[in-house]
């Protein structure tokens, strides 16, 4: 019996180690450092707050400013280094809150590139190659789970949370001239980022949704190995709290 004690112990760590692993968050405020430095140029930043589910593969992303200038934004996550210089492994999100009232998103495979131009040049090498587009908010519904832009206390927020299964599990049109694999937005115990936010935004769209063009005034944060956390789940805490019990038991037994 006290074997049996044990292993079931034993059994409901190992679950609730598998279920903790699940969910990583990071979240930011004004003040903070951050590793490779801020412009408000496209919008004070005030704060950010972001989660991804490793398992089901669900990004949330809220980034709020302190003023009501931005028009949008354009997004690289990576697990780890700055998204620059990692052509072919990376998504780019083009947020576009222009009309607030309907805000929409498109995502590109990102070339590496310093700049904005993911969305009508694919690919980092010599000349311009058409872009890798993956999808967008009328293109593919499901995707986005949910998008808003709310002006609030003087202040902006600009949110989307995302199925990103489809996203993570694409064929780049230009693959990585090192190898790497592709990666999508996914993130776990570090975090890096690439966050444009823009304002005066010019866009147009193609009959599929799909940017034509992208232009305006806009600043940046920059960061690499940001450190997350993990976000236990209930039902991990719940196990957690049983699989302690059992050996206790055990123990006293």
């Amino acid at each position: 019996m006290k074997t049996a004690l044990f292993l079931s112990a034993g059994a409901i760590v190992a679950a609730c180690s598998t279920a903790n692993a699940g969910i990583y968050a990071w979240d930011w405020t004004r003040g903070q450092p951050v590793s490779a430095g801020i412009s408000d140029a496209g919008g004070t930043l005030h704060s950010i707050s972001t989660t991804f589910d490793t398992e089901t593969n669900r990004l949330a992303w809220s980034v709020t400013f302190s003023n009501q200038v931005t028009d949008g934004f354009t997004l690289v996550l990576s697990p780890g280094p700055n998204p620059k210089g990692h052509p072919g492994e990376l998504a780019i999100v083009y947020f576009d809150s222009k009309n607030m009232g309907a805000p929409r998103a498109s995502v590109y495979n990102y070339n590496g590139e310093n700049t904005l131009t993911s969305y009508r040049d694919g690919s980092p090498a010599s000349g311009t190659q058409a872009p890798d587009v993956i999808t967008n908010t009328t293109f593919e519904s499901g995707v986005f789970e949910s998008i808003s832009a709310v002006d609030a206390d003087g202040k902006r927020t600009l949110s989307f949370v995302m199925n990103a299964t489809g996203v993570n599990s694409h064929l780049p049109l230009y693959p990585n001239p090192n190898g790497n694999d592709w990666t999508g937005v996914a993130f776990g115990e570090k975090v890096g980022v690439w966050l444009h936010p823009i304002k005066n935004l010019s866009r147009s769209y193609n009959d599929g949704g799909f940017l034509t063009s992208w232009s305006g005034t806009h600043g940046w944060m920059d960061g690499n190995n940001i450190s997350t956390r993990l976000v236990p789940t209930p039902g991990a805490a719940a196990l957690a709290g049983v699989g302690g019990l059992l050996m206790v038991r055990r123990k006293r037994a």
